[in-house]
């Protein structure tokens, strides 16, 4: 099947990282959903309005600008966390991990890739701290403050952390 204009910005955005505004003819409902699942950083109308056309390029480039430095900063602070010998990690409200830092991928024995692929915080704490654990990260998740929480961890090997490196789920 032939690619679209919004397929082929769908790629240009992807792979070049270039901003895409939409020139088109037509306002239905189920185009301008497909252009704003594209991530599109403007959509303008034919016939044009070039009173519309400055501000709209102008505020897409604006915008991929901010995008680009969130993009670094982003990046830098995963380096800069990295580098500490603490674990550091970021979850989904299923406890999910979302990321991890190289701590943790030394302490449990895992890949990123196998970390990104579904592992939960509850896979990396022994059998008979898991129902404390879940109870524990749902509290958190309804916001009760509770400190820090100590769980023995458990390493892809199947043997528990080295002692005084406890999990916390905090």
């Amino acid at each position: 099947r032939e690619k679209d204009g919004i397929k082929t910005a769908r790629e240009i955005k992807n792979q070049f990282e270039i901003p895409v505004v939409f020139l088109t003819g037509q306002a239905d409902e189920s185009t301008q959903e497909r252009v704003k699942n594209t991530g599109a950083y403007g959509f303008i109308l034919k016939p044009i309005d070039t009173a519309s056309l400055l501000p709209t390029v102008e505020l897409a480039l604006a915008r991929h600008a901010f995008e680009v430095q969130l993009m670094e900063s982003e990046k830098r602070i995963r380096e800069l966390t990295d580098a500490l010998p603490e674990f550091v990690y970021e979850t989904d409200a299923t406890g999910a991990f979302s990321f991890v830092s190289a701590s943790c991928l030394e302490m449990f024995g895992y890949t990123k890739e196998e970390f990104e692929a579904g592992l939960t915080v509850f896979d990396v704490i022994v059998t008979d701290d898991r129902d404390r654990g879940q109870k524990t990260f749902r509290r958190r998740m309804d916001a009760t403050e509770l400190g820090w929480v100590e769980y023995t961890g458990l390493r892809k090997d199947g043997k528990s952390v080295v002692e005084g490196q406890s999990v916390y789920l905090g």
